[in-house]
């Protein structure tokens, strides 16, 4: 059955891009705009398309032009970042939750000045993302329940993002070691890495109970701030199907 692309862009998007990070089972999408018409270079807005009709999401104290949104679940609630500190990358980062109009900040009480980033959420409410802590090391985080959870590869990685949760808790992204970027996927207490034959770099992005999507990347992007993930990369994403 042929796959049907639609593309878009968000009115708003003055001059700047439109990037879909987060899509639910109901078709609400989340991302961020690039605006280039104000004082700073580029002001970065979060958005949500639903029904055709466009939502800003701009945390309310951020510092204009820093809030990207992410991941949103089957309830519609959004997960994100911002700052208070300046424009993109001289500011310090904070997570949000955004449900029922409400925004709650989420900071890792571990991090440093490298600050906290939301990246997904699922059905029951727990989210992942990173922080950076006060030696500038990244780590993947787990919120979950009121509780902050350090998720650290442990292969000898140099630092580690979260970037995807299922509804069965399986959480997927990326660490970094001697040898490059390596995909990972932990399950039930268990740490196992995905690289893609013939990539120099694996950044899983999303799962679900029975597949996770991926870009194979080449060459790396590096380390990326936990407030930003990296642009996705121009080859096509793949599937590993479990």
């Amino acid at each position: 059955m042929p796959i049907k692309i639609n593309t878009f862009n968000d009115p708003s998007a003055s001059g700047g891009d439109t990037y879909a990070y987060g899509i639910n089972d109901t078709d609400q999408i989340v991302g961020y705009y690039q605006d280039t018409s104000g004082s700073a270079p580029t002001d970065y807005h979060g958005f949500l398309l639903s029904g055709g009709t466009y939502t800003a999401i701009d945390l309310p104290g951020a510092t204009p032009g820093t809030t990207f949104a992410f991941g949103i679940n089957d309830l519609g609630q959004v997960v994100g970042s911002y700052s208070i500190f300046g424009n993109y990358p001289n500011r310090t980062s904070h997570g949000f939750l955004y449900s029922g109009g409400v925004y709650i900040t989420l900071d890792d009480p571990l991090a440093g000045s490298g600050g906290t980033g939301a990246v997904a959420i699922n059905a029951s409410g727990q989210i992942v993302g990173t922080y950076g802590d006060a030696n500038g090391i990244r780590h993947g985080l787990l919120y979950s329940g009121g509780t902050y959870t350090t998720i650290d590869v442990p292969f000898g990685a140099n630092g580690t993002f979260a970037y995807g949760i299922n509804d069965l808790g399986q959480i997927v992204g990326y660490y970094t070691n001697a040898s490059g970027e390596h995909g990972f996927l932990y399950s039930g207490g268990t740490y196992t890495t995905l690289d893609y034959p013939g990539a120099n770099s694996t950044s899983p992005w999303g799962s679900s109970p029975s597949a996770i999507a991926y870009w194979p990347r080449t060459p790396s992007y590096g380390a990326s701030s936990p407030s930003k993930p990296p642009t996705p990369a121009s080859s096509p994403m793949r599937t590993i199907r479990a």
